[in-house]
């Protein structure tokens, strides 16, 4: 059963469960996000909701990269299997063109989309729960 946390700080983001089947992942600015810390998120997204998969809103701040390994895991069977949907939030113009590339040529198997602004991906997700 998941723990009554509605907020959990991890080393590199700050995760908030909006519904028992919605979290909302903020990266950290400067953050350097690895394999392991993929790991503990996960972690943490178990202690947050009863069962998988959940939809996403993940909010990649200003300086926050991504390492090779962490995004060839992203989209793994084992990290999709988490996501029934997940809107990305990215305002940095390197950032966006980095995801649309690991996105195209790693395409997960969960419905995936990038937006300017937390508003817009909000909006999606609550389309793609109808």
């Amino acid at each position: 059963m998941a723990m009554p946390n509605n907020v959990i700080k991890t080393s590199f983001a700050t995760v908030t469960r909006i519904k028992s089947n919605f979290l909302r992942v903020e990266i950290n600015a400067n953050a350097h996000v690895d394999t392991e810390m993929l790991d503990e998120a996960r972690l943490v997204y178990e202690k947050m909701v009863d069962s998988f998969p959940v939809y996403f809103l993940t909010i990649v701040n200003d300086g926050a990269t991504v390492s090779i390994d962490a995004r060839n895991y992203w989209s793994t069977p084992e990290r999709c299997n988490l996501k029934i949907a997940e809107a990305f939030v990215i305002k940095n113009l390197a950032h966006r063109l980095i995801a649309n590339f690991v996105y195209k040529v790693q395409k997960p198997k969960h419905k995936t989309k990038f937006f300017n602004s937390e508003k817009e991906a909000l909006n999606w997700l609550l389309k793609q729960m109808k």
